[in-house]
């Protein structure tokens, strides 16, 4: 069959017009529906062959798939050539224009110079940054491009009111200027232009007599609009405009031009791209007569997203509208009070929609809500299409890559590679995981009770010593331990070197112990996409030059968090989870808009280092308003849908939250119109209000728990501890649960896996100190301070703890050695030290008990007087504290005058204090005699009195250990309180007795 010829076709697709040819379609239709259905209807009288010549431009991914399932929806036909703006990228068309370097390699390259400039100039910021300021350099060399901006630009903008901050970006701009030009190659962006510039112009030349078309595309970028503007100028071509707003009177149209604020309005881009075609939003035709989901609603919308500055003429034109009633009927708007509430009302529409057999779907800019809400839906298994994807670095196999990376080259942490064993990439092997799984729990018990003091590695061949193990599980710790040496491999190297070796370690963790088979860490089309970003980074691996493992691992992760894959899983086909782009392309029986908080819908334009507003707009660039007008844009098309549920929370984690701009105009449009209207926003917010309270009915249990009673456990006399230390005194007193758990029940907290050194271990350290500088100067009434910092430098460095927390210890101790030494003296004006760091026990047998103490220090003078003195490197406690609970220096004192210490050490006690070591030097005395009602008493026999009441109380099987019994300092968090189930039960409940045992 021969082709008609051109004029033929030329009245079969399209009538003949002067000037550009633009269409659109209004908020609330279903653009790939209306779109196919105007191209079929305009083709009708074409044949297959002759519509497969035609040629149609589409935005976004997204609308591709949309358009393709509307053309197959109308039946069996062949479709026109659908071609993605983004991807005239890669177009074959221009064969002489060289292809585009990958966004990576770029990155890549600029990396390099930019770390270059780091080191010349230590003004310009850390060489850590040298990743994060090439991308964004990289970014910003792509919005050149695409806007068609040149680096001489830049070079000419009056600066002369703005900082020297202009000086130090042309540094790195400067850097951009190496790969621009004919003779470069070009990036992806730059490749884009040349491609749109090349068909421009042979098509003016030239024009297609095949119909060519532009749809959905708002114009925001300066490339796409070039290519609009050919295209709506062709005899056959036409652009279609989607989210068109027909109700904007001519006046508004003239007020985006002359806001200050106009950008930020949804129609700007198009009013821009009118301006740029010389029409008249007039001239703008209707594509298809399709009515829109709620004409009434369009009205509503458009005139609450005037341009702030003519809000005024609310009042003028808010009163006239019609219909208020109908707008709204479909519109819920749900408020709850938390992002968790939230969520779950998003979850319980969805939930109703399925069982109601109707499409939904939910629309944010939030993904943070959108893993909530799919979190809430796992309860009832159902899965929504979530078009976002899921980026490498959330797949399974991208978080095990990301750990490796992450450890490589640091100090082994416990935590960090014990979770990396625990993965399930780790010996992923059905056989292997199962005893690989036993070992790692059995390391990881046995790493919380040993002492962090040697590095992790050494600490691990230490237990594969041991012959008491099992031979196998010694194999498996050798085997851990060879991977901690890969791991801590940390030299600077080529980019290659590092993928090679990032790849090497993941593939003999994921075959496991005695495994040579990684298969599994590449199955799947997770495995694939992690395998493939490897490979890539591998390929560019000569443009990234050299680098240390920790910048390594930043670009890993920020490479495979852009790159995106679909799992295949069975989603269900009515839900779907959409980005605020792809909803102007569907068209669901409800439409959930979520998150609609300033911040978050609109979010905050991100912050540019290289260039302000004003500068960005005498170069031709993008505003940063850009962003906010899209996204206005994407709301306006959102809330015209059949049905709309707008969702937002009153509060986030920290603050009240502002709702969004939009939400707000259409609130305060709705309130100020009159009776209609605040009728009709209290009817949204009530059925809103439903949603919430669903939500919080959700975990409300069917029958209310009951909370448990304060717990105050009393086990038989026999089971009750015959021993009891001074220390353990006070918490006999305030917290008698803690002692039934730890003494009786031989319950012990759990260590952290990364034993950070804390006051515990610095206490000890500065005993040690102490202990040393006292057996040293025993005899000496005035010791040098010399003799105390060189103690003090051996032991700590000497002591497991690291070098950094040593050294900052040492500097504390240092810095007040002096003042240390001054107090020292005059405690050695009444006594020499007699007893350091000494035991002691003292049997009660009337009591059946024995009490053990362990003093610090004990002086004594010429006369057999004893001073007693107890280190502190935390808090002194106060005096009402000793007097409530902290009984140990009056016991102590009371212990050497009964003689518990030996005969030698018996005597009376003179004087008991605290001395305090570390950042600051200070001595608090506890009185020998204290003033009361009744007269002076002798707190060291008063104290000793009331512990013996004390024990003889806790020897009545009938005496419960009472959990927070008497806590001096309000609710702090203390070791059993999980166990006691604190916060079911206050500190005023009544305990509940018990008998156990």
């Amino acid at each position: 069959m021969e082709r008609p010829g051109a004029e033929e076709l030329l009245l079969r697709i399209f009538e003949p017009k002067q000037g550009p040819r633009v269409y659109a379609l209004p908020p609330g239709c279903d653009f790939p529906r209306e779109l196919v259905s105007g191209f079929l209807s305009r083709a009708s009288g074409l044949s297959h062959a002759e519509v497969a010549c035609a040629e149609i431009f589409l935005n976004t991914q997204a609308n591709m798939r949309a358009v393709v399932d509307e053309f197959a929806a109308k039946g069996p036909m062949l479709l026109p050539k659908l071609t993605l703006v983004s991807r005239l990228s890669d177009d074959l068309r221009f064969p002489d224009i060289p292809g585009p370097v990958s966004r990576l390699r770029r990155v890549l390259e600029f990396t390099q110079a930019v770390g270059k400039l780091l080191e010349a100039d230590e003004r310009f910021g850390s060489s850590s940054a040298a990743f994060d300021l090439a991308r964004s350099l990289a970014a910003l060399m792509d919005e050149m491009q695409g806007e068609g901006v040149n680096p001489e630009t830049l070079r000419a903008l009056d600066v002369s009111e703005h900082s020297s901050h202009w000086a130090n970006s042309l540094e790195f701009i400067s850097l951009i200027e190496q790969h621009w030009g004919a003779d470069s190659i070009p990036d992806v962006q730059a490749r884009r232009r040349l491609v749109i510039e090349r068909m421009s112009k042979e098509w003016e030349r030239n024009p297609p007599s095949d119909p060519v078309i532009v749809a959905g595309s708002t114009g925001s970028r300066g490339a796409t609009r070039l290519l609009m503007k050919t295209v709506a100028n062709l005899p056959q071509g036409a652009v279609v405009l989607p989210c068109y707003d027909f109700d904007l009177p001519p006046e508004a149209w003239t007020d985006l031009s002359e806001s200050n604020s106009g950008e930020n309005h949804p129609q700007y881009r198009m009013k821009q791209f009118l301006e740029e075609a010389e029409l008249d939003h007039s001239d703008v035709e209707l594509w298809r007569p399709a009515a829109p989901s709620n004409p009434a609603r369009n009205k509503l919308v458009s005139l609450a997203l005037r341009p702030a500055p003519v809000t005024d003429r609310w009042m003028l034109e808010g009163p006239r509208l019609e219909g208020i009633a109908d707008a709204v009927e479909d519109m819920t708007l749900i408020e709850a009070p938390t992002p968790q509430l939230e969520a779950a009302a998003v979850a319980l529409t969805i939930r109703q929609a399925v069982e109601d057999g109707t499409t939904i779907a939910f629309v944010t800019q939030d993904r943070l809500l959108v893993r909530q809400v799919k979190a809430v839906l796992e309860r009832w298994e159902l899965v929504p299409f979530d078009g976002a994807g899921v980026p490498v670095t959330g797949t399974a196999q991208g978080r095990f890559l990301s750990m490796i990376a992450e450890q490589r080259g640091k100090e082994a942490s416990p935590a960090a590679f014990i979770a990396l064993l625990k993965h399930p990439a780790s010996a992923a092997g059905k056989k292997k995981r199962r005893s690989h799984m036993r070992w790692s729990r059995r390391l990881d018990l046995e790493l919380r009770r040993t002492p962090a003091g040697a590095g992790l590695a050494e600490r691990i061949r230490e237990l594969s010593e041991d012959e008491e193990q099992p031979k196998e599980y010694r194999d498996w710790l050798r085997w851990t331990a060879g991977i901690l040496d890969r791991l801590a491999w940390g030299e600077e190297d080529e980019l290659a070197s590092h993928v090679r070796e990032h790849r090497e370690i993941a593939e003999i963790v994921a075959a496991g112990c005695g495994g040579k088979n990684p298969r599994l860490l590449w199955k799947g089309r997770a495995g694939e996409a992690a395998q493939s970003a490897i490979k890539k980074l591998h390929d560019a691996a000569d443009a990234g030059g050299r680098m240390d493992p920790v910048s390594y691992a930043r670009l890993f992760k920020s490479y495979a968090s852009e790159s995106v894959i679909w799992e295949p899983y069975a989603a269900h086909p009515n839900v779907q989870i959409l980005s605020t782009i792809e909803a102007r392309m569907r068209n669901p029986d409800i439409l959930v808009m979520g998150g609609l908080n300033e911040g978050i819908w609109p979010s905050h334009p991100p912050s540019d280092p290289w260039l302000n507003r004003p500068m960005r707009r005498a170069a031709g660039l993008l505003s940063p308003e850009r962003r906010i007008g899209l996204m206005a844009h994407d709301f306006q098309q959102a809330i015209a849908a059949r049905k709309v549920v707008l969702t937002r929370s009153i509060r986030d984690a920290d603050a009240p939250t502002l709702p969004s701009r939009w939400l707000s105009r259409i609130t305060s449009l709705l309130d100020g119109i009159g009776e209609t209207g605040t009728t009709a926003l209290a009817g949204m917010q009530e059925r809103g209000r439903r949603w919430v309270e669903l939500a919080e009915a959700l975990d409300e249990p069917a029958v209310p728990a009951v909370p448990a009673a304060r717990p105050s456990p009393a086990p038989p006399a026999e089971a009750r501890p015959k021993t009891i230390s001074v220390t353990e005194v006070a918490k006999l007193i305030s917290d008698p649960y803690a002692v039934y758990a730890r003494r009786i029940l031989k319950l012990r907290p759990l260590a952290l896996l990364t034993q950070v050194p804390d006051e515990l271990a610095r206490g000890n350290a500065i005993h040690q100190v102490m202990e040393s500088f006292a057996e040293n100067t025993k005899d000496d009434l005035s010791p040098d301070a010399s003799i105390l910092i060189e103690l003090a430098d051996r032991t700590f460095r000497n002591v497991p703890i690291p070098e950094r927390m040593a050294r900052l210890w040492f500097a504390n101790l240092l810095r007040n050695a002096e003042e240390f030494m001054r107090f020292e003296t005059i405690r050695r004006k009444r006594g020499l030290p007699f007893l350091i760091e000494q035991k002691a026990e003292f049997e009660l047998p009337d009591l059946d008990i024995v009490l053990a103490a362990k003093t610090d220090r004990v002086d004594r003078d010429e006369f057999g007087s004893l001073y007693l003195y107890d280190y502190k490197t935390g808090t002194i406690p106060t005096p009402k504290r000793v007097l409530h609970e902290d009984k140990q220096l009056p016991l102590q004192a009371k212990m050497l005058e009964l003689g518990a210490f030996g005969e030698e050490a018996q005597g009376s006690v003179q004087r008991a204090a605290y001395i305090k070591i570390g950042s600051s030097t200070d001595e608090k005395e506890v009185p020998r005699e204290l003033k009361s009602a009744a007269g002076t008493e002798n707190l060291f026999e008063s104290t000793w009195i009331q512990f013996l009441d004390l024990v003889e109380a806790y020897q009545d099987p009938s005496q419960g250990y009472t959990s927070r019994r008497s806590i001096l300092r309000g609710s702090y968090g203390r070791d059993y309180d999980h166990l006691a189930r604190y916060g079911e039960w206050e500190d005023s409940d009544e305990p509940k007795t018990e008998a156990v045992g």
